[in-house]
């Protein structure tokens, strides 16, 4: 059976939503009773640390995956595999090892699915959609992920209380068979062979002719890796030199996701007016320039308003960054472009976090100047690199 791409869009859209519903809680639910239920937060820190080196090694390999197999079937299995994880820990209650074995494995099975997910639904878009769709697609994909992710805070704040451990868990996995039954009914063919053989001194996708895009998205991506800098820093800035309370933190975080789902619904009309590229280079800008104001007025209203535009300008460059890749590269190629560009933005990240614990121990006054020095990486090397690869084109002219 074939369906239109309008059709198409509403299926993948509406599985997504389920999936993401269900993990999003998920990473709420689990770190929550690994840490206080279980009471080992200290393994909780030891968790993510490891989960993040792993990613690391493996990424690329992810890469390699989505571009070799049938990404259709990918996205089905790492599904299939979250949902018994989901299973098992509910079953665990009646099992000899407990709660705690299952938990540590929904954790790694959850950071897994992201990496994976992610990367094989960019190369399943690249095969079910074409021209202006694909970077609609890209657009709506974003708004529904920031949509799903402020419901799923909603439901765990309003519902968690009065659900059980195991009803939870249920749930979870009953959100995962919704979404499986929905992709399923997605038409699709690959527009290149699955199954060729990959060398693998192509599992980093440096060469020449995919460096230009993958400046683009470790670029755009920098914004990205801010607002993970902003998690890690935002709560005790606000405590300890806004002297705010919970609840303006906890608004900072509705704002910002008010501002990336605004601009997920103008991205795809931005998209059939400018350049992909152009938008990166303003995106980026306005991010910076956002975090710049933030860094100089330093108030509370002025973070609140500029949590806004955070928002905004983070989804809009890393989608536009995005739509780059997607439009420039071939789909054989182009789950190994994205898991090279997520490697590397994961690396940054771990630099850039970790870089927190050594430069602000106790006074956090100077955090948004941290994050508008990184910030500022973005637009300067997107500058720089655009003067590099337009530099043989001046000297021939001359």
């Amino acid at each position: 059976m074939s369906y239109s791409q309008n059709t198409c869009l509403t299926l993948l859209i509406t599985s997504n939503f389920f999936s993401s519903i269900a993990v999003s809680i998920g990473m709420y639910i689990i770190p929550w009773y690994i840490s206080n239920e279980v009471g080992q937060p200290k393994l909780l820190a030891i968790m993510a640390t490891m989960s993040s080196m792993l990613l690391i090694f493996v990424t690329p390999w992810i890469g390699m995956l989505v571009d070799k197999f049938n990404r259709k079937k990918l996205i089905t299995a790492i599904n299939i595999i979250i949902f018994i994880a989901f299973i098992l820990t509910v079953l665990s209650q009646y099992l000899s090892f407990g709660i705690l074995f299952p938990l540590i494995a929904s954790y790694f099975i959850v950071q897994f699915y992201y990496s994976v997910f992610y990367i094989a639904r960019q190369g399943f878009i690249k095969d079910i959609f074409s021209g202006d769709y694909l970077s609609r697609t890209n657009s709506l994909l974003e708004m529904e992920s920031q949509a799903s992710t402020l419901i799923s805070a909603l439901l765990v704040i309003s519902l968690s209380s009065y659900l059980s451990y195991n009803t939870i868990f249920m749930a979870l996995a009953t959100l995962v068979i919704f979404s499986l039954v929905i992709l399923l009914a997605i038409p699709y063919q690959r527009h290149s062979p699955a199954g060729g053989h990959i060398p693998r001194n192509s599992l980093l996708q440096l060469q020449p002719e995919n460096r230009d895009v993958f400046i683009y998205l470790l670029m755009g991506a920098i914004p990205f890796v801010c607002i993970m800098v902003s998690n890690v820093v935002q709560a005790p800035f606000m405590h300890e030199v806004l002297n705010a309370s919970i609840k303006s933190y906890a608004s900072f975080g509705i704002i910002y996701g008010s501002g990336a789902i605004l601009v997920s619904l103008l991205l795809g009309w931005l998209a059939q007016k400018f350049p992909a590229r152009k938008l990166v280079h303003i995106f980026i800008s306005g991010f910076t320039i956002t975090v710049l104001v933030i860094a100089t007025t330093p108030t509370l209203p002025v973070v609140l308003v500029g949590a806004f535009f955070l928002g905004f300008f983070n989804s809009a460059s890393r989608i536009s960054s995005q739509n780059v890749a997607l439009n420039e590269v071939d789909s054989e190629k182009i789950g190994r472009v994205f898991s090279t560009a997520q490697l590397f933005t994961l690396i940054n990240r771990v630099i850039a976090t970790g870089l927190v614990v050594l430069l602000f121990q106790d006074d956090y006054t100077y955090a948004w100047v941290y994050i508008l020095i990184i910030s500022a990486t973005a637009p300067v090397s997107l500058i720089l690199w655009s003067l590099y690869t337009n530099r043989p084109q001046r000297i021939r002219r001359s």
